[in-house]
C-alpha cells in the first residue's frame, strides 16, 4: 500500500514524530530488519482491515458465506447478500447516512478526523493531514480499504485519481457539502 499511494499510507508514519527521516526497513521471511532510524509501527490504519479479512476467511471455512463484519463503524466486509436481498445496507458516515449503499463480497472503510481530531499523519511530511473532510474507500479487502481511506485523507484529488487509474476495483468517496462524492473506475454499488 505504501508504494501504491506514493507513501501517502505508511506503517511507520508516527516516526516522523520523535525523528527527522522516515525509517527504512525490509521484510524478508516474516522478520523486519531495520535498515535506519528507529522503527515505529503504528498499523491502527490497516490492522482492523486485515483483522476483518481473517475473519471472513474462518466464516467462509465454517461454510458461513453471507455476514457484515463491523469493526468499530469505520470498517465494515460484507460476504455474500443475505438470501433474498440486495447486499447489506450500509451507509457513507454516521447511523442515519442519507447515502446508503447494498454491500456485497466489498469493504468499506472511513477516514476523518471527527471522532479522533488531527490524528492522521501525512507519511511524507509528519505533518496532520491536509484534508478537513472525510474520505471512504470501497475495495475487496478490508486491510485494502482501510488503508486506502487514510491515504485520501493526505492525498490531493489528482493523486487519488492517478492511484485510481491504475486500480480499477477501488472506489473512493471523498466528502463535500455534506455529500460523499464517488471516485474511480469500479461501479457503484446499488444504494438502498
Amino acid at each position: 500500500m505504501e508504494a501504491i499511494t506514493h507513501g501517502a499510507f505508511s506503517a511507520c508514519a508516527a516516526a516522523l514524530q520523535t525523528q527527522t527521516t522516515r525509517p527504512s526497513w525490509t521484510l524478508e521471511n516474516y522478520s523486519i530488519s531495520s535498515d535506519g532510524g528507529k522503527l515505529e509501527f503504528d498499523l491502527g490504519a490497516i490492522g482492523k482491515g486485515f483483522a476483518l479479512d481473517r475473519m471472513a476467511e474462518v466464516l467462509r471455512e465454517w461454510s458461513c458465506p453471507a455476514f457484515l463484519l463491523v469493526a468499530g463503524g469505520s470498517s465494515i466486509l460484507a460476504g455474500d447478500a443475505p438470501a433474498g436481498t440486495a447486499g447489506w445496507s450500509c451507509g457513507l458516515g454516521d447511523d442515519n447516512s442519507p447515502q446508503r449503499y447494498w454491500l456485497k463480497n466489498c469493504s468499506l472503510s472511513g477516514s476523518g478526523l471527527a471522532v479522533k481530531g488531527k490524528h492522521i499523519l501525512d507519511p511524507r511530511t509528519g505533518k496532520p493531514a491536509p484534508r478537513q473532510n472525510r474520505a471512504w474507500a470501497l475495495c475487496d479487502t478490508a486491510a485494502e480499504s482501510d488503508a486506502l481511506s487514510t491515504a485520501c485523507m493526505v492525498l490531493d484529488e489528482i493523486e487519488i485519481t492517478q492511484i485510481l487509474a491504475g486500480e480499477k476495483s477501488w472506489l473512493v468517496f471523498l466528502e463535500e457539502n455534506g455529500n460523499a462524492r464517488p471516485l474511480g473506475g469500479r461501479a457503484l454499488p446499488l444504494p438502498v
